[in-house]
């Protein structure tokens, strides 16, 4: 399930998947 562009940060960041550079870089939580 992804959230809705703009509308929350998911938990975890997948790096395979290309993210929005005008978006802040999503947070890593380990």
């Amino acid at each position: 399930d992804k959230p809705a562009p703009g509308e929350s940060t998911p938990a975890f960041y997948d790096p395979e998947k290309p993210h929005d550079e005008d978006k802040p870089a999503p947070r890593v939580s380990f």
